[in-house]
């Protein structure tokens, strides 16, 4: 239970961010490059005045915030759906569920947004988030609530992948892009720091159906917001447009086979069972059909040719990384804090608090840096160096390690992702023809969840190994076998059955008995201790990497987005158009 509750708030933070290529029609789409930070002419469009922009962008500020909030928010609840609903064995899939079906949307409504136009399908979004949000608050059994968390993930993962390549619709010159996408990306970072404690309080005054009846009114009032005023862009080439069922297949076999292959890996299965190994070996070979449908194909889901444009594949990589790097800090600070330090659940996940609201601080302050210096390249070198000074003492966590620092050490990572993960995404944007601007604002969203999945699994798999090496050389000699046994990975330090169960036998064993468990428990701290900074070293080697990214990046090689073709003219950028 423990490890879900984390890794579904830990995939929050990795939501939260984001030359020639072959045109939509699988022609060539030649750019004008120009250095970003000189260029003065404004690249016709869709733009809008901050007065037109300003209620659109309110809409599209809500969506988000409605995606964020939720999962933080429902977290806190679930303890109080258990004990009304029971199904405990069923708690897992409540935070599963709803991530494999977020996940798998991404990089399919990235390419139908190019394709058929980015408004209705945020309004679709939103119907879907909203109503499924109303079927989770009136749900009688676990069962029903699952259904309903999947049916709300697809309505999640549709207004991550259309929220923000909407912003990019909406303002085509980079600074002003960059300073609402730091605004976006500020919401998420705002939405994790209030969404626990907003989730206790309504959920002890009103109950924990609140939680998801809470989505209604907001959504209600983005998509009034969205539909009165947000520009329709509309394309005439969607009358044309192939869609690629080879591509959208495999890719969801991939994401879900690898998903619940690090979802069960570690906890209902051993990594080396026959049930992992096989989920694991479906992933490959689908990821493998994957490449080879859209190599092939007319209309690729996820243009590969795109990894041909020098900045798009440093961005893909970077991404990658800061998924990687970040989902470790989210989701084993709380581990160390509970386990290791033996903090409550509550103050474990307010160590958090510095991190997720500095990250926000960061995205609202690149934006707004950028908008007035236009030198995207220092923010990013200045945020990279940061996360790699944070990530570093970070390493250096003890059973003796002062909260407080810890703190300062997580804020210095928070403000080092925020100034990075706006920036990516304007980058991205700015160095791709407006035909495939969702295609590749969904890809580097994407990424980043693919490298928060393998933190799970690399990160997870070497401090489950430490600790349980390091235990076996420390333990006191003489220690009961029994006792010995329970701590067959972390999770034992959390579990309030497991510290039952060994008090139980810790009194069979006559007077002895306690002080053992209490020489045992304090060894498995400091183990877990010595195997949380061994899994952090990954994410400084991931730091590292992603601080040369960075200095590799040539500002110059940034390419303005050309002016709308005529395929990509809207049909009608009427207030109501869909």
């Amino acid at each position: 239970m423990m490890r879900t509750a984390l890794r579904s708030q830990a995939a929050l933070f990795s939501f939260a961010a984001q030359g020639a290529s072959h045109g939509s029609r699988g022609g060539k789409e030649s750019m004008a490059t120009r250095e970003l930070p000189q260029a003065q002419a404004a690249p016709t469009g869709l733009g809008l005045s901050g007065r037109d922009a300003l209620i659109p962008m309110i809409g599209i500020a809500l969506v988000i915030l409605l995606s964020a909030l939720d999962q933080t928010i429902v977290a806190t609840a679930l303890p109080s759906v258990i004990a009304e609903l029971q199904g405990f064995e069923l708690y897992a899939w409540v935070a599963t569920s709803y991530l494999l079906t977020s996940t798998v949307m991404v990089p399919v409504m990235g390419k139908l947004g190019d394709l058929y136009g980015r408004k209705p399908f945020l309004m679709a979004a939103i119907v879907i988030f909203v109503g499924a949000s109303a079927m989770a608050g009136a749900s009688t059994s676990m069962l029903f609530l699952i259904i309903s968390r999947a049916i709300q993930g697809i309505g999640a993962g549709m207004l991550q992948a259309t929220a923000f390549a909407s912003v990019g619709d909406m303002f085509p010159q980079p600074e002003r892009r960059a300073r609402w996408q730091g605004v976006t990306t500020g919401t998420f970072g705002l939405a994790s720091v209030f969404g626990p404690s907003l989730g206790g309080v309504m959920t002890d005054h009103l109950g924990w159906r609140s939680v998801f009846y809470v989505n209604l009114p907001i959504g209600i009032l983005a998509i009034v917001m969205i539909w009165m005023t947000l520009p329709a862009n509309l394309s005439p080439r969607a009358a044309q447009a192939r869609i690629d069922w080879g591509g959208t297949a495999t890719i969801v076999a991939a994401i879900s086979a690898l998903l619940l292959a690090v979802e069960w890996g570690g906890s209902a299965y051993a990594w080396a069972s026959p049930q992992i190994i096989g989920l694991l070996a479906v992933a490959l070979l689908a990821f493998a059909g994957f490449f080879i449908i859209e190599r092939r194909v007319p209309e690729p889901l996820m243009p590969l040719d795109l990894f041909g444009n020098r900045i798009i594949a440093l961005c893909s990589a970077i991404s990658l990384l800061l998924g990687f790097a970040l989902f470790a800090l989210t989701f084993y600070i709380p581990l160390f804090a509970q386990g290791a330090l033996a903090m409550s659940a509550s103050s474990a996940g307010a160590l958090l608090t510095p991190l997720v609201a500095f990250m926000a601080v960061g995205s609202l302050t690149s934006g707004q840096i950028f908008a007035r210096v236009g030198r995207f390249r220092t923010l990013m070198l200045v945020g990279a160096g940061l996360l790699l000074v944070g990530t570093f003492l970070i390493t250096q966590v003890s059973t003796q390690v002062n909260t407080l620092l810890l703190g300062a050490e997580l804020a210095l990572c928070g403000i080092g992702v925020g100034l990075q993960l706006p920036m990516l995404t304007v980058i991205v944007q700015s160095s791709v023809p407006r035909s495939r601007l969702g295609v590749s604002t969904a890809m580097v969203q994407f990424l980043r969840l693919m490298g928060s999945t393998l933190s799970t699994a690399v990160v997870g798999a070497l401090v489950s190994g430490v600790f349980v090496a390091t235990l076996a050389a420390s333990a006191p000699a003489g220690t009961d076998a029994r006792l010995l046994s329970a701590f067959h990975d972390p999770q034992a330090l959390v579990s309030e059955q497991t510290r039952a169960e060994l008090s139980a036998v810790a009194q069979q064993l006559g007077p002895d008995g306690p002080t053992q468990l209490a020489q045992l428990i304090a060894q498995a701290q400091d183990a877990l201790a010595v195997g949380i900074r061994t899994g952090f070293m990954v994410s400084l080697a991931s730091a590292v990497l992603i601080l040369i990214l960075v200095l590799m990046i040539d500002e110059r090689a940034v390419q303005r987005q050309e002016p709308m073709s005529a395929a990509d003219l809207p049909l009608d950028s009427g207030a109501h158009a869909l």
